[in-house]
This record gives C-alpha cells, sequence and structure tokens, in this order.
C-alpha cells in the first residue's frame, strides 16, 4: 500500500501547497465524531468501574469471611476487564480496504445465467451483479471492464424496463465534484468532462449547473463534504431520440462533494479514517437522494478514479501503473458496498434499487 507519509507521522502531500478545503467537516461527521469520543469515554468508564469495583469487592468479601466462593468475583472483573477490552477495540476500528469481504458479508453473487437473464448490458460494457442478503430487492452492479468510459447513460437495467417504451422506472446519475475551497459544478474532471459533453449534444448543458444556484438567483452555492443534489434532465421528451435509447439515460443529474486525499491530514490510518467515514456518508446521501427522488436505478463512481487520477485520463492508460495511496481506490469501494448495504437494511421491505458503479478505473487492482 502506497503511503502518503515518509518516515514521519504526517501527511507531508496533505501539508504541502494543500488548498484551504472549507469547511473541513461536515455536521453529520463532527456529529460522528463527537459521538464516537462520548461512547468510548463512556463505555470505557462504566465497564472499568465495574471491573475494578467487582475484583476489589471478591477479594475483600474473600479475605474477611473467608470463604473462597467469593473469589468468583475477582473472576468477574476479569471478564469486565476483557470486555473493556474488546469495546474499546470495536470503537477504535480503523479503516481498511478490505471490500471483497465486505461484499462476501453482504451480498451474494448473481451467477451469469441468473444475471443475463434479470438485466440487459450495454454491448462492449462487463458488469459483475450482486444481490443484498437481507434486502434481495437491492442489487449492486459493478464494471469490469477498462474499455467503456465514463457515461451519464446506464450500463445496464433491469430487464422489465427493456421492453420497447419509454421506462416508467426514474434513475440518477451522479457526477463528483473535485473539493476546493469553493467547490462548484465545473467540467475539469475526466468524469464530469465526458458527462458535460453528452448533455451538451443532448441540448441538456444548461441543467448541467442548475443545482448551484440559491433558489432562482444567481447566486453560487458552494457544496460542503459529503453534499449531494440533483437536477432534473428532460433528455426523455427529446422526439429525436429512439424509445430504445431513452430507456437508458436518467431522469435525474445528480452531483456529490467526496472525500480527496489531501483534505485530511495526521497519521496514514488517521487519513484513512478521515477519507473512508466521508466516502461512507457521501455514498449514503447519493442513495438517499435516490430513494427520495423514487429512483430505481443509480450509478456512482469511484471518487478516487475522479480526485486522484489525471483529469485528462477519461480511461486507464495501458502504459501507466496506478499507484492507488493509502489504497484510497479500495477505501471507496468498501465504502460504497457499505452504503449500499446500510441504504438495504434501513428500508427492508420497500426498497428495489439498481446500483451501478460506473468507472472504466474501477477494476484496476
Amino acid at each position: 500500500m502506497p503511503s502518503i507519509n515518509s518516515g514521519d507521522s504526517h501527511n507531508r502531500i496533505g501539508n504541502r501547497n494543500a488548498p484551504n478545503l472549507t469547511p473541513a467537516f461536515s455536521s453529520r461527521e463532527i456529529s460522528t465524531q463527537k459521538q464516537n469520543k462520548i461512547l468510548k469515554v463512556v463505555s470505557l468508564s462504566i465497564l472499568g468501574t465495574l471491573a475494578v469495583g467487582t475484583a476489589v469487592a471478591g477479594i475483600a468479601l474473600a479475605v474477611v469471611l473467608g470463604s473462597p466462593v467469593f473469589a468468583a468475583l475477582a473472576i468477574a472483573s476479569v471478564l469486565f476487564a476483557g470486555i473493556a477490552i474488546l469495546v474499546h477495540k470495536q470503537l477504535t476500528r480503523n479503516a481498511d480496504g478490505n471490500w471483497t469481504q465486505a461484499l462476501d458479508q453482504n451480498f451474494r453473487n448473481l451467477p451469469t445465467q441468473t444475471a443475463e437473464a434479470n438485466f440487459i448490458t450495454t454491448p462492449g460494457t462487463r458488469l459483475s451483479f450482486y444481490q443484498n442478503k437481507k434486502n434481495p430487492g437491492v442489487k449492486l452492479g459493478i464494471q469490469e471492464d477498462i474499455t467503456t468510459g465514463f457515461s451519464i447513460k446506464f450500463s445496464a437495467l433491469p430487464r422489465s424496463n427493456t421492453v420497447r417504451m419509454v421506462t416508467s422506472q426514474s434513475g440518477m446519475t451522479f457526477n463528483a465534484l473535485p473539493p476546493s475551497s469553493e467547490t462548484v459544478i465545473t467540467a475539469n474532471s475526466n468524469q464530469s468532462r465526458a458527462f458535460f459533453k453528452e448533455l451538451n449534444s443532448l441540448g441538456q448543458h444548461s441543467n448541467w449547473n442548475a443545482a448551484q444556484y440559491q433558489g432562482e438567483t444567481s447566486i453560487k452555492l458552494p457544496f460542503a463534504p459529503t453534499e449531494v443534489r440533483s437536477t432534473t434532465l428532460s433528455i426523455k421528451d427529446n422526439p429525436n431520440i429512439p424509445l430504445s435509447e431513452k430507456e437508458k439515460y436518467p431522469e435525474f443529474l445528480g452531483h456529490v462533494r467526496g472525500p480527496k486525499l489531501e483534505e485530511f491530514s495526521g497519521s496514514d490510518q488517521e487519513i484513512m479514517n478521515g477519507y473512508y467515514n466521508r466516502a461512507l456518508f457521501a455514498y449514503e446521501n447519493c442513495l438517499n437522494e435516490a430513494v427520495n427522488k423514487d429512483c430505481s436505478i443509480v450509478s456512482v463512481p469511484l471518487f478516487s478514479s475522479v480526485y486522484e487520477v489525471n483529469g485528462r485520463d477519461v480511461l486507464p492508460k495501458g502504459d501507466q501503473n496506478y499507484e492507488w495511496l493509502l489504497s484510497c481506490n479500495d477505501l471507496c469501494k468498501k465504502a460504497l458496498v457499505e452504503a449500499i448495504n446500510n441504504i438495504a437494511l434501513a428500508n427492508p421491505n420497500s426498497l428495489k434499487l439498481l446500483v451501478l458503479l460506473q468507472d472504466p478505473f474501477a477494476p484496476l487492482p
């Protein structure tokens, strides 16, 4: 795992020419940090007090009354101490990029025959499909080829959506906004260039930055960390697009501000923790935005593929070795898997959602 640090405990890249990315944390990130600190202190204090109190009482009673029975209290104190250690480890659990473990725990892989019976994919695009174990209505499609570039169109659709008519199910495609001191909607990244080019060709360029303004004014509202906004597209109203093609386009265009490594400082592990949490919250916000708009299909990229890659690289270059600092690509994948699982558990009976990871850099190790 390539490291940001070089022989010390501080993020050299984060402190070198790093822009002032304000606000530093979203309200949810701040709230989560405070809750974790309080929960950690309270739980460990209670368990520690119980462990010490039980041990002292057991020993004192055993000595005073001369009965070894009370020594059981001392044994109980050892158990309380063990529980305190386990709680501490759980509350201080560090982020890691083991996304395949999270995928195996929460999703079942759909065999090729089952996937082909339930989904139709764009020719030339390869995807693997998974179904949530607790909520079968929630499914995940992961792009497996590096030759299909970023696109606002969905690379896969449920079979029920592929009849020769405009689908009645809504979809949302997300564009990742690179963080800056004033994060607004631009077309400077590899993904945004592809999206804007498509929208421009469809006469939808005016909708590209509609979500950055305050109401009907011309005042631009910068995006805060993990913030999500969306705007309605009217592509399906275009009479020049065949009905079979209209099904592939989303009804909504979403924008999200995800994490960039240079936003975080501290040790490598501290950077990974902050990066993962921000990615998790951002993906959850994306999915909630889609669900709130009654969407049944949503596509997202990996933040690492947009922020940590040269903006000119619309596809992976065969002669280039992409080194993901701190395994940020795997952290993004795990954050997405966990976010989908969280949304599935929060909507156990009603939710039917297909989440597509449409990203040519996603298959890279």
